[in-house]
């Protein structure tokens, strides 16, 4: 089983408090899009190339750009636009800071 996925970001260089909001932020998109914490968490590793812990903030963008793609595929997916993907995207805007969105709870 995972060690407490916010706790282990005390451990490797993900450290500050923008690495730690853009890991809650990450968890978020993932469970927007239907997928558990465990799913979320092996989602970034995956994109990052690295194991959850030891993401830097870097890594944690490139999975961010990953579930950009994702928004973007499932928009383009539907003949109708999804009510969902809107919202996966705007939530991608505010966790990546695009356009100095302010950052915003999640939640």
């Amino acid at each position: 089983m995972r060690a407490a996925p916010l706790e282990s970001c005390g451990r490797g260089p993900a450290t500050t408090r923008g690495d730690r909001w853009l890991r809650e932020g990450l968890l978020h998109l993932g469970s927007l899009l239907g997928m558990s914490v465990d799913e979320s968490i092996t989602f970034v590793e995956a994109a990052a190339g690295r194991a959850w812990p030891n993401c830097s903030n870097a890594d944690l963008r490139k999975a961010l750009d990953e579930y950009r793609t994702v928004a973007a595929i499932i928009g383009q997916s539907r003949r109708t636009p999804s009510s969902e993907a809107p919202d996966v995207a705007k939530r991608i805007s505010l966790i990546s800071g695009d356009r100095g969105a302010a950052r915003v709870p999640l939640h």
